[in-house]
């Protein structure tokens, strides 16, 4: 069809629109699931559709061309000025250009794929969109209040991202300070992050293949997730409950000062004062000293401990010791119902546990290695030098063997 006046077509329900050309404002508004295919439209209010419409291999020139409110596809489309396209709910873009800014205001559940942005103010989605594949050049990109996912993006200024909601990032590089300011519920994967202030999410985020060269990059408040990252400098991670650390390799001073219910997997410690939890932590594949310092519930896994120094852990009560290595003194000196199991101790004054310890495959080296002062449990040991266990009350021993033990009360 070719349409050359005012108000030519204004139909109401489901509509087919195909191959036609359009010249005059006001030619177009349909109420209710439209399918627009391979037109041209050359002025302003061309189409107006207000629900469930889909638009595919379009060219829009001036501005208010397409206002639809409801579901609307976008596809193949190429957008030349301001407010091209205005959506405000469920819409999906994809193999869109946009040139200037103010091109996509769509408020709830959009998807965005293949997309390429080129000035400030681009895309402000309020809930639940779905960015995939695109490039941001500008500050004030894509600002999302709720439910995001990116994947693929690449970011070049400050304020690219500032979702506040269960957000998820994916295969994401950032190259300047402030990029992602989540507050909750975030996930962040393969990304690449080079100056400060870049992730500072407020709950339960998860950060998987990071990698971190400045300080103050992470700053989660709670329930954390940190899988197959690296980190460079000072205070990369600081978050106060709930964290998960996977993978992670650390290589100066207070890198993690998580405050309760961390774990740590298959980490690498080379400083002093790499980790201080406060409650709750899981701790496995450790190196260097004064390294753990938590205060109740922790489980170590899989650890080496290798310095001298002592209070290399210090737990202060419901703590798991398992395949541990121990070198040098005051290694663990656990205040409260610790269990120990597959530990290997070379000095003095290893453990020393006050209250309900289980002590479990253990081999035992050197004097005063064992003094447990109430209800521990000892299974499968092997005792070599004096005064290796004193417990002071209700003990039990199964399975080891003795050269010299000593029992203060009846155990």
């Amino acid at each position: 069809m070719t349409l050359d006046d005012q108000d030519k077509i204004i139909p109401t329900h489901s509509s087919i629109f195909r191959n036609m050309t359009l010249d005059d404002k006001d030619k177009i508004i349909p109420t209710h699931s439209s399918i627009f295919r391979n037109m041209t439209l050359d002025d302003k209010v061309k189409i107006i559709p207000t629900h469930s419409s889909i638009f595919r291999n379009m060219t829009l020139d001036d501005k208010d061309k397409i206002i639809p409110t409801h579901s609307s596809i976008f596809r193949n489309m190429t957008l030349d000025d301001k407010v091209k396209i205005i959506p405000t709910h469920s819409s999906i873009f994809r193999n869109l250009t946009l040139n200037d800014k103010v091109k996509i205001i769509p408020t709830h559940s959009s998807i965005f794929r293949n997309m390429t942005l080129d000035d400030k103010d681009k895309i402000i989605p309020t809930h639940s969109s779905i960015f995939r594949n695109m490039t941001l050049d500008n500050k004030d990109k894509i600002i999302p209040t709720h439910s995001s996912i990116f994947r693929n993006m690449t970011l070049d200024d400050k304020d690219k991202i500032i979702p506040t909601h269960s957000s998820i990032f994916r295969n994401l590089t950032l190259d300047d300070k402030v990029k992602i300011i989540s507050t909750h519920s975030s996930i962040f994967r393969n990304m690449t992050l080079d100056d400060k202030d870049k992730i500072i999410p407020t709950h339960s985020s998860i950060f998987r293949n990071l990698t971190l060269d400045e300080k103050v990059k992470i700053i989660p408040t709670h329930s954390s997730i940190f899988r197959n990252m690296t980190l460079d400098d000072k205070v990369k991670i600081i978050p106060t409950h709930s964290s998960i650390f996977r993978n992670l390799t650390l290589d100066d001073k207070v890198k993690i000062i998580p405050t309760h219910s961390s774990i740590f997997r298959n980490m690498t410690l080379d400083d002093k004062d790499k980790i201080i939890p406060t409650h709750s932590s899981i701790f496995r594949n450790f190196d260097d000293k004064v390294k753990i310092i938590p205060t109740h519930s922790s489980i170590f896994w899989n650890m080496t401990l290798d310095d001298k120094d002592k209070i290399k852990i210090i737990p202060t009560h419901s703590s798991i010791f398992r395949n541990m290595t121990l070198d040098d003194k005051d290694k663990i000196i656990p205040t409260h119902s610790s269990i120990f199991r597959n530990l290997t101790l070379d000095d003095k004054v290893k453990i020393i546990p006050t209250h309900s310890s289980i002590f479990r495959n253990m081999t035992l080296d050197d004097k005063v290695k064992i003094i447990p002062t109430h209800s521990s449990i000892f299974r499968n040991m092997t005792l070599d030098d004096k005064v290796k266990i004193i417990p002071t009350h209700s003990s039990i021993f199964r399975n080891m063997t003795n050269e010299v033990w000593l029992p203060v009360f009846t155990s």
